[in-house]
């Protein structure tokens, strides 16, 4: 009798138990908690045209948008004279660091000899998309060593392939990914922990990658680069497409997520087979400037929700390194970006108030790998050029939603699928033309799900779920991430 009581007993206590871990996971009581799925992870932020790294108050006004990174650039400080680390570029690396942000050495003309410059021709006069220059002989190995502020080096932006692409629009070339050997082997020697940074074209720069497909293009950087460069250290595989023009005013450039979707696949490919210390982090630039380019016509940011657009859209297919491009104008070239000197222009209030509604989702989206996207086209309002889009990348999405079995949405949206571990979680995206100022209801079904835990701004909120369904309405430029809980 006694241990039949003790059986009852014991098996009380198990189901108890039970029952309580299973409500502490998110069985769909006040005890699920957002924070068992946080980490303590950050999105990478830097600026193109970056601030002057010898005034403090140039630093503060970069900082106060929300950055993390500064690239060091030769436009305010010489990087070598006579052949040594100038004082001046030293005092930079150190201001930058005492400001609280991250160095990252840009490599000014992406050029494969910018450290280790040596031999007869090494003054020679060189060219940099048409624009003529030259460096003096150096041969710096290890005299970075001494600046800990110093995190990565940004090896070169918007390269060709190879060599032997025809160069006519601006003549004589930089070297093209195929002599970046140089630079990947200088980097594996004397900088093997820091981050890898390069930035590669938009597909519509045929020139770049001509006779080859634009997902052989990135795939070549890959396998030709980001494979070689040493373990223990990050790599950036990432992409620069701008997707509003004042040609086609209130549309998104059809382009402008089947490049994405491009680089976001390659870059989950190869992560799926790569040793942990060789992953990629995928990224995208930001448009945060305007030129007055009769061809292209790229225009400013009209509101932070122009910003945030970019910013979900990068997120919803794995995005966590965010490159704004520009922070300096250059107005003799037609470039105006986020500040005129020390003048703040208009989109430097839009891209702050931007950083400050997105940025809070690292903590949530880099606990969480992505592998898929889903489309969703608006049933009452569907842009021609999503239709575009959405069909170029129908190709690159996979059957597998996790737990989601559908989604809708009055207007164009899109929806990303992450895991951690055998949870899922969905960024989703409002993909109408913030411009229009559009908001966008839409509904899905986590089929035996009974919560959710929504993060919107950053912020989580735990939601219930009747039968497995959620409904929600997204603003103009915003994105949110569910994550189903049963």
């Amino acid at each position: 009798m006694k241990k039949f009581g003790a059986a009852i007993i014991a098996f009380i206590l198990c189901v108890t138990m039970c029952a309580c871990k299973s409500n502490s996971a998110g069985g769909g009581g006040n005890s699920i908690d957002p924070a068992e799925y946080e980490t303590d992870g950050k999105f990478i932020t830097v600026a193109d045209l970056p601030p002057n790294p010898l005034s403090e108050s140039a630093l503060g006004q970069y900082k106060e948008l929300g950055l993390n990174t500064v690239l060091l650039t030769e436009d305010n400080v010489t990087f070598t004279q006579n052949g040594k680390i100038t004082d001046n570029y030293k005092q930079a690396i150190r201001n930058i660091g005492a400001s609280g942000m991250d160095v990252w050495i840009r490599n000014m003309y992406n050029d494969e000899d910018y450290f280790v410059n040596t031999g007869a021709n090494a003054e020679r006069e060189r060219s940099n998309y048409g624009t003529p220059y030259t460096m003096e002989e150096r041969n710096i190995t290890s005299e970075f060593d001494e600046f800990p502020q110093i995190t990565g080096y940004f090896m070169s932006d918007e390269p060709f392939m190879t060599t032997d692409m025809p160069q006519t629009v601006y003549g004589k070339q930089y070297a093209a990914m195929d002599r970046y050997g140089k630079l990947v082997e200088w980097k594996n020697t004397y900088a093997p922990a820091a981050f890898w940074h390069m930035n590669m074209v938009p597909s519509k720069s045929l020139d770049h990658y001509l006779g080859h497909t634009y997902k052989e293009f990135i795939e070549y950087y890959v396998n030709n680069i980001v494979k070689n460069v040493a373990a223990g250290c990050g790599r950036s595989v990432c992409l620069d497409n701008y997707p509003f023009s004042d040609l086609s005013p209130d549309h998104i450039s059809d382009s402008y997520l089947v490049d994405i979707m491009t680089a976001a696949t390659v870059t989950r490919d190869y992560n799926q087979t790569a040793p942990e210390g060789k992953k990629a982090t995928f990224g995208i630039c930001l448009q945060t400037f305007k030129n007055t380019s009769p061809t292209e016509k790229l225009r400013y940011p009209q509101s932070s929700a122009d910003v945030t657009f970019q910013m979900y859209t990068g997120m919803a297919t794995g995005a966590r390194l965010f490159e704004y491009f520009c922070y300096n104008s250059l107005s003799a070239f037609g470039v105006y970006g986020l500040v005129d000197g020390l003048t703040p222009t208009q989109a430097y209030a839009f891209v702050k108030e931007a950083n400050r509604q997105a940025l809070g989702m690292e903590k949530v989206l880099c606990g969480f790998d992505w592998y898929n996207l889903v489309t969703c086209a608006g049933a009452d309002d569907s842009e021609p050029e999503n239709d575009v889009a959405f069909t170029g990348v129908a190709s690159m999405l996979k059957p597998e939603k996790g737990v989601l079995k559908s989604v809708t949405a009055r207007r164009d949206a899109i929806v990303g699928c992450f895991k951690q571990g055998e949870t899922d979680g969905y960024m989703a995206v409002n993909f109408s033309a913030p411009s229009k100022k559009l908001s966008n209801q839409m509904k899905f079904d986590f089929g035996d799900c009974t919560s959710a835990i929504v993060y919107r701004n950053g912020a989580a909120k735990v939601e219930k779920l009747l039968s497995g369904k959620y409904q929600t309405t997204l603003a103009a430029g915003e994105g949110i991430f569910v994550i189903p809980v049963k």
